[in-house]
């Protein structure tokens, strides 16, 4: 059984700059100054991927390239995503491997919300 992954605090902030007001059930809460705070939605990493094909027409796309590793030929995974924008072309490739799936995932999304939004 696996956990979900939620987004960073980067990405949670990204978010909320972009406009995602989706209900979580966790937030980020940040002090801004002695008694003030400001929170920040934290959602899965597939409901920030949801949002953006639903809200953007951006899809992120994870990708897993098999390999052997080491001459025991012990077999392992990376990951990668490609980001896709409204027209179906590929803004983004998978040409950046991560051991993590949740990681390939956090850089698909800061990509797509840094420079396609």
């Amino acid at each position: 059984m696996s956990k979900e992954a939620y987004v960073s605090f980067k990405i949670a902030k990204l978010l909320k700059e972009k406009g995602f007001d989706w209900d979580t059930d966790k937030v980020y809460e940040r002090s801004l100054m002695a008694c003030r705070y400001e929170d920040y939605p934290m959602p899965t990493q597939q409901m920030a991927m949801t949002w953006l094909r639903e809200e953007h027409k951006i899809d992120i796309i994870p990708v897993i390239r098999h390999s052997l590793k080491y001459a025991q030929e012990s077999p392992f995974r990376d990951y990668a995503c490609r980001v896709y924008d409204c027209d179906g072309n590929i803004v983004l490739s998978a040409t950046k491997w991560y051991s993590r799936y949740e990681n390939a995932v956090e850089a698909a999304l800061e990509y797509s919300l840094k420079n396609l939004i």
